[in-house]
C-alpha cells in the first residue's frame, strides 16, 4: 500500500518535471508508388495488373510537438509532402510495346500525414542525443488517387534514426527515415503502396 501511494504521488510530479518540445522542419525523399489492381475470380490480375511510378523525388515540411524525457520522447505531428510525379508507368502484364501511362492525378501528387511519434536515445552526451525513431498514423493523398472510394483505409509507418545536437537555445535534428504507406479497402485485394527513403532536418525547442 505504501508503495502504491508513493507511485500515485510521484507519477504526477515526475510528469511535471519533464520538458515539452516543439519542432518544425523539412525533408527530401525518393520513393515509388505501386498500384496493385488486384486479381479476378480466376486469380488473374485484373486489367493490366500492377502499375508503378519511376523512383520519384518528394519534398515536404512538418511540425511536431511532445513531451521530452531523459531517455526518450513522445509526440504528435503533421506533415505535408509533394510527390513529383502524376503518372504511373509500366504494368506487370505488359505486352510488347510502349509502357502504359496511367494518371495518378491531374497535378503532382500531394500528401497529408498525421501521426504519433516515439524517439529513444541510446546514446546521450552533453548536448547530443542519438537513437531510433518511429512514427505511425494516417495519411491522405490530397490530390486524389485511383479507386479512392474503395481503397479508403489509409495508414503509414516510418522508422529511422534521429540525432539531436544542441546549438544555442535549440536543438538541430537530423532524421534519416524509411516510410511505408498503404491504402486498401474491404472486399478487394487491390491496394496502393507508397514507399520512400529520405532525410529530414529540423529545429527543436525544448522548455
Amino acid at each position: 500500500m505504501r508503495t502504491l501511494i508513493f507511485i500515485l504521488l510521484w507519477a504526477p510530479l515526475g510528469l511535471l518535471a519533464q520538458n515539452w518540445w516543439a519542432e518544425g522542419g523539412a525533408g527530401f525523399r525518393s520513393g515509388i508508388w505501386k498500384y496493385d489492381l488486384g486479381e479476378d475470380a480466376n486469380g488473374v490480375y485484373a486489367g493490366n495488373g500492377l502499375h508503378y511510378t519511376h523512383f520519384s523525388p518528394f519534398t515536404g515540411v512538418y511540425v511536431q510537438a511532445g513531451r521530452q524525457w531523459k531517455a526518450f520522447s513522445l509526440g504528435v505531428g503533421a506533415s505535408y509532402t509533394l510527390f513529383y510525379d502524376k503518372e504511373m508507368r509500366v504494368q506487370q502484364n505488359q505486352q510488347p510495346g510502349k509502357p502504359t501511362i496511367y494518371d495518378i492525378s491531374g497535378h503532382y501528387a500531394q500528401f497529408l500525414h498525421l501521426y504519433s511519434r516515439l524517439e529513444g536515445y541510446a546514446i546521450r552526451r552533453q548536448g547530443f542525443r542519438l537513437g531510433p525513431s518511429l512514427q505511425a498514423g494516417w495519411f491522405s493523398p490530397t490530390t486524389g488517387y485511383p479507386q479512392s472510394q474503395v481503397l479508403h483505409r489509409r495508414y503509414f509507418v516510418e522508422a529511422g534514426m534521429v540525432g539531436l545536437l544542441r546549438l544555442g537555445n535549440g536543438w538541430l535534428t537530423i532524421n534519416p527515415v524509411y516510410q511505408w504507406n498503404v491504402a486498401n479497402g474491404n472486399g478487394t485485394d487491390a491496394q496502393h503502396t507508397i514507399t520512400s527513403l529520405g532525410i529530414l532536418a529540423g529545429w527543436r525547442y525544448i522548455w
